[in-house]
């Protein structure tokens, strides 16, 4: 059976491409991303599919590190990152897996919550609910309360959530 690459395996190849050299071990790919900060946070960005939009230059707005915005021009929903995956993403994946005190175990796949998560941020934009809204809830840990969250985050909205019970 032929072993299996790890992740960091491919991100230290596609940062030899990126840098055109090699990097004989862990030490000196950290030490490449310490000294170019900029070129390993655009490759980072690539690396791991994370869907945006707007132009990833420049990586940082200045060099204050206390100070500095990183990626200024970018934009990105966090709820349309988690729910279309990257190009590996099955929707037969498993998404979610709650388990709670009582050894109850839920779960439902990435297709699962991609349609529960649109359905309820249709609701939402029904009921008035737009960018820049805040929704209060008092729930539980749930899956529900999980596609609370993404529902409101994909349409621009903020979720307060106060957590009751287990």
């Amino acid at each position: 059976m032929p072993a299996q690459i790890s992740t960091l395996q491919l991100f230290r190849e596609m940062a030899e491409r990126a840098a055109a050299r090699k990097f004989a071990n862990y030490s000196e790919l950290h030490r490449w991303c310490c000294e170019q900060p900029d070129n390993f946070r655009t490759l980072l960005i690539g690396f791991t599919e994370l869907r945006h939009s707007g132009s990833l230059q420049p990586a940082r707005s200045n060099d204050d590190i206390m100070d500095c915005c990183y990626f200024p021009n970018v934009s990105l929903n966090y709820a349309r990152c988690v729910l279309l995956g990257t190009s590996d993403s099955r929707p037969d994946d498993t998404a979610i897996i709650l388990a709670d005190e009582s050894g109850k175990r839920e779960q439902i796949t990435r297709d699962q919550l991609r349609t529960m998560t649109l359905s309820a941020a249709a609701t939402l934009q029904n009921s008035g609910i737009q960018a820049g809204d805040r929704v209060v809830a008092i729930a539980r840990n749930s899956i529900e309360s999980i596609v609370a969250c993404l529902a409101c985050t994909a349409i621009g909205a903020t979720l307060v959530i106060c957590i009751t019970g287990p």
